[in-house]
């Protein structure tokens, strides 16, 4: 049986690492991408909200950097490049949804929605970076749970 183990067990390499890390990211970006394509269809002036759209991609960035950390058995610049690349493209399936599926925005909506208005194309990518600069900052080194405590405990919210 050792030997079976042996054979089949591949050595890890960070080229290997990397595809490992990609293709577990690949497949956790596709699931939030319905997710989130299914929530931009069904309500999208509260999925275009600058603060939801901030926590979400800040969320999507915890789990996708979690996996790709755990799945290439590293960390480093190739998986923060992954991780920002494939929340850029969850974030880009929903202008897609948007242009398959458009929407009037009210006209009580007021400034935060002027973009859309306006048809600025990638508007609520904006948003979409502020959580995307933020999450590399805090967790390009690594994922954890208390990384987010302690920066929470620091008070800066007040």
């Amino acid at each position: 049986m050792d030997d079976l183990k042996l054979r089949t067990a591949d050595p890890w390499t960070p080229g290997r690492g990397l595809r490992r890390g990609l293709l577990w990211g690949m497949l956790l970006a596709a699931v939030l991408a319905v997710a989130a394509d299914v929530l931009a269809w069904h309500g999208p002036l509260w999925v275009v909200n600058g603060y939801f759209r901030t926590a979400a991609s800040l969320g999507s960035m915890y789990l996708l950097f979690f996996v790709v950390h755990r799945g290439s058995g590293m960390t480093g610049l190739a998986c923060t490049a992954i991780v920002v690349v494939l929340v850029l493209a969850i974030a880009g399936s929903q202008e897609l949804v948007w242009a398959v599926h458009p929407f009037k925005v009210p006209p009580a909506a007021g400034w935060n929605y002027l973009w859309i208005a306006a048809k600025f194309p990638f508007g609520a990518e904006i948003w979409t970076m502020i959580g995307v600069v933020f999450g590399v900052l805090l967790w390009h080194g690594g994922v954890s749970l208390g990384s987010l405590v302690d920066l929470l405990r620091q008070g800066w919210y007040r």
